[in-house]
């Protein structure tokens, strides 16, 4: 089986989507040859986004380049070019709803992502003019209706597809993303009430979007109302003002690019002992997914996909989105307290990595989804 992968960027770039893309195209040419193609900027897309970039400052609304049906031609007519030089039994897109939207390749397409457009507004995106609206969901809708199957990394998605988009529900599959690890894991053992510190762990590049001062919060509260003593390490970002805590350490962003990256990030999540991310927008996160790999609980809200990632109880729970810095310490001092507990929800995100949240068995079910669309085909 041939496919072309089809990217936002170079999948060789562990930076882009979390590394969702490198890890997907490692993973499926263990069963497919595959050939990754990704949107170059011509002139004229530079010239359109210029013109949007005006616009925006113009109006005071945003007008984003990647959703709108100018650049979508430009792209497809681009990766239509670069298709035709071979022959595919598939095309898989992840994420690229723009780029394949007006695809002409007769090839079946497969699309991969973890939210729907119209579920990004107001949530993700904010004050998009009328015009960026319009035409993002006239993009959606056409690269839904182009696919052969859906794939989405949780079933949030899934409802807005069938409702707003109007697409088949018997197209749309579930799968996993995985946790973008390199190393062996084994699951921790530590006895928390008797460590000398605990430490808690953050990952996420937006300070604000990710919830790093309720984090903050939580962490204040739990040293400041337990015996225990506590530590928060955040990876990706900083504040924009001087934090002055002791007990918050700021990592900054890990490029995982360089050896020396990755085997720094691995040595923190295996030094840690808990994972809070109360993030206020979120479709799939494939940092809940890093965590459970480590067997880190996890403390975060219910909004968007977390908790198809997040199982209250199993590898974590999900908090209203009124929860405050002192109802995540609550939570997790309540979790230390039960017997037991801790070790059962370690031992359950053991499982769900091994048998879910990996890379290997995320690739597998893709590869099996693009079989089923090829047999319903009529294709070998």
């Amino acid at each position: 089986m041939k496919i072309a992968l089809i990217c936002s960027g170079n999948p060789e770039d562990k930076t882009i989507w979390s590394g969702t893309p490198f890890h997907i195209y490692n993973n499926i040419k263990k069963y497919a040859d595959v050939d990754y193609y990704f949107f170059e900027e011509t002139l004229f897309s530079k010239v359109y986004c210029l013109w949007y970039k005006i616009l925006s400052r113009l109006s005071g609304k945003s007008y984003i380049g990647t959703f709108h049906t100018r650049i979508g031609r430009i792209a497809a007519r681009q990766i239509d070019r670069k298709l035709s030089s071979e022959n595919y039994d598939a095309i898989l897109s992840l994420g690229c709803s723009y780029e394949v939207a007006y695809l002409k390749n007769k090839t079946p397409v497969i699309y991969l992502s973890d939210a729907v457009f119209s579920d990004m507004l107001d949530y993700y995106i904010f004050n998009i003019s009328d015009k960026t609206k319009k035409e993002g969901n006239i993009i959606e809708k056409r690269a839904l209706e182009k696919s052969e199957k859906i794939i989405f990394a949780t079933k949030w998605p899934s409802e807005s597809a069938e409702k707003v988009y109007g697409a088949d529900k018997s197209k749309i599959e579930v799968v996993h993303l995985g946790a973008s690890v390199s190393e062996e894991i084994h699951c921790r053992k530590e006895n928390l009430s008797q460590l000398e510190c605990i430490n808690l762990l953050l990952i996420g590049v937006d300070w604000d979007r990710k919830g790093c001062q309720t984090a903050v919060d939580c962490l204040n509260y739990l040293n400041e109302n337990s015996d225990y003593k506590f530590k928060l390490h955040i990876i990706g970002c900083k504040p924009n003002y001087e934090l002055n805590n002791e007990n918050v350490i700021l990592h900054g962003f890990i490029n995982k690019n360089s050896p020396e990256g990755n085997e720094r990030f691995n040595k923190i999540l295996s030094e840690c002992d808990l994972f809070i991310l109360p993030t206020k927008a979120e479709c799939a996160g494939i940092a809940f997914a890093e965590a459970t790999a480590y067997c880190l609980p996890v403390f975060t809200y219910d909004t968007g996909g977390v908790s198809g990632m997040v199982i209250d109880g199993e590898n974590g729970y999900c908090l209203p989105m009124a929860s405050k810095g002192s109802d995540f310490a609550q939570k997790i001092l309540e979790v230390i307290a039960e017997d037991g507990k801790i070790d059962y929800m370690r031992s359950r995100a053991e499982y769900l990595y091994k048998n879910d949240y990996n890379w290997d068995i995320c690739s597998r079910k893709i590869i099996n989804v693009i079989k089923s669309a090829l047999k319903k085909n009529g294709a070998d």
